[in-house]
């Protein structure tokens, strides 16, 4: 799994001079905390529940960490470091975590390799500190983090390659909620069926969109069922690099985020990137799980959703394409646990949402109207039953009707054209007003960004000619363009620009060996208005990758590429 860009913005810790050495030389340097008080924490008191399991799979762990040591689920039927599977479960002294990649039950990180293990560490920590803002003293008693190392201590790269089996394990330890703060690769059918056995035994999947700057999802959180990320940075704008659309669930946090860094027991840094924000967003869910231990995962994100703050005003150029907007704990741990109340916190101007009818509604009409512009607004009502389905509504968009009638003929939703749309309830009598009913909706946005290209080219030939596709126009904002070049009959591919016009440092052309963007395979990137310099491969096989931002475009680029045999 691709976490190429998931990094470090810089640490902050005041030390000596031999502070890699010497840990007891390290101290923390005043970090913000600004991301965690933005959630809004609720003031809980733990109730003596069974704790709430959230399983991190993820690089690695340095399990002294002071915001780690009290928060670390222990197996009790495991004697630990006696050489036996005490609980028969076929994992040998997993009394805290597992290595699934080196299949021990050592998750801690490989000696002084912390700088390149830090981030199972940071994402831990944000699940703690979360845990610590709502219950104060008792939060370790509440909520357990179960490690999952899903890296090799031998891997040359920090890809999580093993994450699928890491939830393997994970669903064969019970865990309630599972983060997996890394996306990319192309899963495997086997993989996909993993995701849906985890799903069905009712566990809560948060994942990252990814940072890949692209209108998409990444696997794992493409998967139906498992709840995307996205980024914001500290003005609640979407972070550059964050990747965006209308499958991302809620956009949290993902710049300068204070979490634990590995170095020393009492370290800290600011990370940053869509890992960061699914961290956030995994600790939320699980104060909201141990509030309500028996509710589903579907009632804990609609309690997340719906009574988030909407993000389209300070992001213009991704409305609808950030999710239901930022979790607000406060008010989701009320909306969750007073089920009459749903009705208000309705806001017009979420992207998606729901609706809820009750007697006790002091309006009769609801009216949709998120900032931006989208190409229609959908609306779906949530599990109809025979006394609803012959009560009236009628929904309309400006002058226009689109439903008049019996609410069992709207059972499939409809699809109103335009960006807002209004709700009206009709009834003569109290006793015919549609009670309980819940209308579900979301809008359906314009993706000019897709204008020139709109999936991965596949390309097989050893000499040619590639463009971005713009011809005469200037190429699209917010677009992401990749094509995979296969010289055959080649070791190595030349490639030479003869036009190009980006807008510099910003809108970058990149070119990888192999089949993907990591950053180890590297060739080169451009940007402005200079043709670049000739550069050839490594290998016969290029990923070529156009990356656009929101704001100013050009006339594109141009170039040829010819397979070298020597």
């Amino acid at each position: 799994m691709n976490r190429f860009i998931h990094s470090i913005l810089f640490i902050l810790i005041a030390s000596s001079s031999n502070a890699g050495s010497n840990k007891d030389s390290v101290q923390t340097a005043p970090l913000s905390h600004w991301a965690i008080e933005l959630m809004q924490s609720p003031k809980l008191k733990a109730s003596g529940q069974q704790p709430i399991v959230v399983a991190v799979i993820d690089d690695g762990f340095l399990l002294s960490h002071k915001s780690l040591q009290n928060y670390l689920f222990t197996n009790e039927k495991e004697i630990p470091g006696n050489g036996i599977d005490d609980d028969n479960n076929g994992f040998i002294d997993d009394y805290c975590g597992w290595d699934v990649s080196d299949n021990n039950a050592n998750v801690t990180i490989p000696q002084k390799e912390y700088a390149k293990y830090y981030h199972g560490t940071f994402i831990s920590s944000l699940i703690t500190q979360l845990a610590s803002a709502s219950y104060e003293a008792s939060g370790e008693t509440v909520i357990k983090i179960l490690p999952i190392k899903a890296l090799s201590d031998n891997a040359q790269a920090t890809y999580i390659k093993d994450g699928y089996r890491g939830i393997e394990y994970a669903m064969h330890m019970g865990a309630d909620i599972i983060c997996c703060a890394w996306s990319g690769g192309s899963p495997t059918s086997d993989e996909q069926q993993i995701i849906n056995k985890a799903l069905a035994q009712n566990i809560l999947i948060v994942a990252a969109a990814g940072n890949m700057y692209q209108e998409k999802v990444d696997p794992p959180a493409s998967f139906n069922g498992v709840y995307a990320i996205a980024a914001l940075d500290t003005l609640l704008q979407k972070t550059q690099r964050s990747n965006y659309g209308i499958a991302v669930d809620l956009s949290l946090p993902g710049q300068k985020v204070r979490g634990a860094y590995p170095l020393a027991d009492n370290a800290w840094f600011y990370g940053q990137g869509t890992s960061a924000a699914t961290g956030l967003a995994t600790g939320c869910a699980a104060i909201l799980k141990s509030v309500k231990p028996e509710a589903s995962p579907w009632e804990i994100m609609e309690a997340l959703k719906n009574t988030a703050t909407p993000l389209d005003y300070q992001n213009r150029s991704y409305s609808g394409k950030l999710g239901s907007g930022l979790p607000n704990l406060l008010t989701a741990v009320d909306y969750l646990l007073n089920p009459d109340k749903r009705s208000l916190f309705f806001a017009p101007e979420r992207p998606e949402g729901a609706i809820y009818l009750n007697k006790s509604n002091s309006s009769m009409e609801w009216t949709i109207k998120p900032e931006g512009t989208y190409r229609s607004v959908v609306i779906i009502p949530d599990q109809l039953n025979k006394q609803n389905a012959q009560k009236t509504l009628r929904i309309s968009s400006q002058d226009s009707v689109y439903f008049n009638g019996k609410i069992e003929a709207l059972k499939a939703g409809i699809s109103i054209q335009g960006s807002e749309a209004s709700i009206q309830v009709r009834s003569h009598k109290r006793k015919d007003f549609p009670n309980g009913l819940k209308l579900n909706y979301y809008v359906e946005t314009i993706d000019s960004s897709r204008l020139f290209c709109d999936s991965k080219v596949y390309l097989e030939a050893n000499e040619g000619t590639l463009s971005d596709n713009s011809g005469n126009q200037h190429y699209a904002n917010n677009s992401t363009c990749s094509w995979q070049l296969s010289a055959p009959d080649s070791k190595r591919i030349q490639f030479n620009f003869s036009e190009f016009n980006t807008e510099a440092k910003v809108d970058f052309v990149w070119l990888f060996d192999g089949d993907y963007a990591q950053p180890s395979n590297i060739i080169a990137k451009f940007s402005g208005n200079d043709i670049p310099p000739q550069v050839s491969s490594r290998t016969n096989r290029v990923f070529i990758w156009f990356v656009t931002n929101n704001e100013g475009t050009d006339n594109g680029w141009t170039l040829e590429f010819k397979g070298l045999k020597e």
